[in-house]
């Protein structure tokens, strides 16, 4: 899910500076197949990053940690969880319409 969400963060970015900084040479590029490859194998690499931090800082440890959270401090984590997801996904929407909008002002 944390991948997930930190890509989507990443298109968010990319929605928004890539219009500005190629404009009509983006239109271009979206029409590719190297474009749809590119944001496929972006995902799977976070997602592979993601994993081995995850390995890397010993997943039975961290877990060890959750379970000595009190009921409080895991509802607590559970929403802030929440809102990370909502404002990742929320974020993306809006840079992709504002980045269209942008192109297709831009024509």
């Amino acid at each position: 899910m944390v991948a997930t969400c930190i890509y989507f963060n990443i298109e968010s970015f990319c929605f928004l500076a890539l219009p500005l900084l190629l404009g009509d040479i983006l239109i271009e590029l979206s029409k590719t197949d190297v474009f749809i490859f590119a944001n496929g194998g972006l995902f799977i690499i976070i997602l592979l990053a993601s994993l081995y931090i995850l390995e890397k800082k010993r997943h039975k440890m961290l877990f060890k940690q959750y379970e000595k959270e009190s009921p409080k401090q895991r509802e607590m984590r559970g929403w802030i969880v929440m809102v990370y997801v909502f404002l990742s996904v929320a974020t993306l929407g809006v840079s992709i319409f504002i980045g269209r909008e942008y192109i297709l002002g831009n024509r």
